[in-house]
């Protein structure tokens, strides 16, 4: 490489050098300066070390915490969700006629036939109001739309209180007026005033949380219902807009669901009475869609007038083992990754470029160099080996309570793969289908004592302590959108070069301004030198 030279000349172009006395003044103010451009370069370089370093930090960051996102965390993807009940489920569900119910069951669910008979579905509470109409310009009936102004279908100004939930909201219903005081509100701001209005309580609660508010230029309704479903469910409209708008005042109810099931073995129908028509029962979780046909309007016994839908629960866990497939070669990555960062060697005749350096090469090079030269940025770091370390002992731990170990579902880890896990499909899927439950506590058991939580809940606990809100990495190195993205250590050390590489660079202005300011005055005295001479050789005769 040639010579380094970070800090540009500063000569100025009335700078005159060198013509007296035939000196390269430009090429020795450099050479003298060559220890101050040196300090310069030496802590440029220092610096470059650690935004590849921090670089390196925030991109092992981020597969940790995106590995957190989509496999231990209970609101992520049904894809990669490792910590709902359903991810360790050893059957699988068919129902007989998806048109009434379907199922899907979870780890512990009992094989065999269920039988199921809906006879009521769950409901919201709901109301809804008279069709409203207009005229078309023929003078027909026609259903209003949403760009109907509410004056055009003889809504005065009114108001309207809707109680939901032990929350009172009241809304004004046809109020805004233009200019000229004409009434401007459609049916959709009638919607949008529903869907924002604010409880009495000052609370930030606003309608929409608690109710749909539907209109339909098919039938020309209104449509109003909670959004929770139940017996329980309650809606209640009062206030003059409600008799103009066509809809009852009072309070309706919601319905609970209502479903006859006779399990595997049982001679007898079992009454089950729900709010919510997605329900779990014995590891089953059922989801009814419709009531079951009526097959007899006069039976003895109210189940058996309707048809039975069979739900067949069989052991089949090839679903769950390509989830722990997936898991696990995710889990081999990010270990593969941050153990090839841990032993990845430092190629000592690569150090970062300096800007000069750089302007001398095209950027293909400069990117094969760089790339070279931040080999090993991360080597041995103490806290990526306790990450790696501590996976690795959880992995090796028995779990109290769980009844089942690691080694016993064919999952293992070897050190020779540096704690990368391998899986015995076969082991696995016969635990699962036999043992799920047992499974599921394996990996997901809550506690507060360590000794009794699940693998997967030790694994967050531990990666919480490194990535998590205020975690060791994430203070070192920091991250987007957190509160250590600038007030991190290595954004401060970082900060902390950059203001030595400025004052370095002020020292080395000063000196080369004294310095061409020395050779100028030389250049002076050899002029004046030069003059003396010539005059006294004219004196002489000798010019």
């Amino acid at each position: 490489m040639s010579s380094i030279s970070s800090v540009s000349s500063t000569s100025s172009s009335n700078r005159i050098t060198g013509l007296a006395t035939g000196m390269d003044t430009d090429s020795m103010v450099k050479s003298m300066l060559s220890t101050e451009q040196s300090k310069i370069d030496k802590t440029y370089k220092e610096k470059q070390k650690l935004e590849w370093q921090q670089e390196a930090y925030v991109d092992i960051i981020k597969d940790l915490k995106e590995f957190q996102d989509d496999y231990l965390s209970i609101s992520a993807s049904n894809d990669t969700n490792m910590m709902k009940s359903a991810s360790y489920s050893g059957t699988k569900a068919t129902s007989g006629d998806e048109n009434v119910l379907t199922a899907t069951t979870y780890a512990g669910a009992i094989t065999g036939v269920y039988k199921v008979k809906v006879d009521q579905v769950a409901e919201a509470a709901k109301m809804q109001s008279n069709a409203f109409t207009i005229k078309d310009p023929n003078g027909k009936d026609i259903n209003a739309t949403t760009a109907t102004k509410l004056s055009d279908l003889g809504i005065e100004a009114s108001e309207i209180t809707i109680e939901v939930k032990g929350k009172t909201f009241k809304i004004d219903v046809n109020k805004t007026e233009d200019e000229n005081g004409a009434k401007t509100e459609t049916l959709s701001d009638l919607i949008n005033n529903f869907r924002n209005a604010k409880a009495d309580d000052n609370s930030s609660d606003v309608l929409g949380n608690y109710i749909t508010v539907n209109y339909s230029e098919l039938t020309g309704k209104l449509t109003i219902q909670t959004r929770d479903t139940g017996a329980d469910a309650k809606l209640s409209i009062t206030g003059t807009a409600a008799n103009e708008l066509g809809i009852t005042t009072g309070a309706v109810y919601g319905q609970n669901a209502k479903v006859y099931i006779k399990s595997p073995g049982e001679s007898d129908f079992t009454l089950v009475e729900r709010s919510s028509n997605s329900f779990t029962i014995d590891n089953i979780q059922y989801n009814l869609i419709a009531i079951s046909e009526v097959i007899d309007t006069n039976p003895i016994n109210p189940e058996d007038g309707l048809k039975e839908t069979t739900i067949t629960v069989k052991a089949d866990a090839t679903e769950t083992v390509e989830r722990f497939k997936k898991f696990v070669e995710k889990y081999n990555k990010l270990v593969d990754k941050i153990n090839g960062k841990l032993t990845e060697k430092k190629n000592y005749n690569y150090e970062p470029l300096t800007k000069a350096q750089e302007e001398e090469m095209e950027d293909d090079d400069i990117e094969k160099w760089n790339e070279k030269a931040k080999q090993g940025i991360l080597r041995g770091d103490l806290q990526l080996t306790s990450i790696l370390n501590g996976m690795r002992e959880i992995f090796y731990s028995a779990v109290e309570g769980a009844g089942i170990s690691i080694t016993d579902i064919g999952i293992s880890t070897y050190q020779a793969t540096d704690g990368k896990l391998k899986i015995d499909e076969d082991k696995l899927k016969t635990a699962l289908e036999t043992r799920g439950d047992q499974v599921q506590k394996l990996f997901t058991q809550s506690s507060t004592d360590k000794n009794k939580k699940g693998i997967l809940q030790k694994i967050d606990d531990l990666l919480d302590t490194y990535v998590g809100s205020s975690g060791s990495l994430i203070q070192k190195a920091g991250y987007t959108n957190t509160r250590w993205a600038t007030s991190n250590t290595l954004y401060k050390n970082i900060q902390a070069k950059e203001e030595a590489i400025q004052e370095l660079q002020n020292k080395y202005y000063t000196k080369q301004e004294n310095y061409y300011k020395m050779f100028a005055s030389l250049e002076t005295a050899m002029n004046q030198l030069n003059s003396q001479a010539n005059w006294l050789y004219s004196q002489l005769g000798m010019s």
